[in-house]
């Protein structure tokens, strides 16, 4: 079984004000803080590179209204953990045979990642769906001029290496 906790709308460190469920260290507990549309920690959203795992869409996910027959765009880190949620429902039915463990694995792995997250969550990015299916991986095999390949075309000869860049 996989928890999946929204980590809470305060804007604190969960270390420094912790937040339940989100702040217990539980086995195969995804906590899920928010990001904005430009990839940032949604200005709400609590954060801890130790309790927070992943960052997820703040909006975009239609709910109801406090309790009337309204519905409208939900904000907040309860609208990003669902989107958690749904892509491990999706990766436990294209690989039936994962553990919790193995699933949140790469889960965590296949982030988007931004190096300027590492203070805020611990898989340093926001859930992608696509990485998480394919496999990609935020630990690139070969991403140094060190361990380049040279490429022989033609006369010429080609030095090239595969290098991991976030913007």
């Amino acid at each position: 079984i996989i928890i999946v906790s929204a980590a809470g709308n305060d804007g604190n460190r969960l270390s420094d004000v912790p937040v339940f469920p989100a702040s217990y260290s539980i086995p195969n507990q995804v906590v899920v803080g928010s990001s904005d549309a430009w990839d940032q920690l949604s200005a709400f959203s609590n954060f801890d590179a130790q309790l927070v795992h992943i960052l997820a869409p703040e909006k975009a996910v239609s709910t109801s209204i406090d309790g009337t027959s309204a519905y409208g765009d939900g904000v907040g880190t309860s609208i990003s953990a669902p989107y958690v949620s749904g892509t491990l429902a999706l990766l436990k039915a294209e690989f039936p045979g994962f553990t919790s463990t193995q699933l949140i694995e790469r889960l965590l792995t296949s982030t988007e990642g931004r190096e300027y997250l590492d203070r805020v969550c611990l898989s340093k990015g926001r859930l992608n769906l696509n990485r998480a299916f394919t496999g990609a991986s935020n630990n690139p095999g070969n991403d140094a001029f060190s361990t380049a390949e040279v490429l022989r075309e033609g006369t010429g000869e080609i030095t090239a290496s595969l290098i991991f860049a976030t913007v």
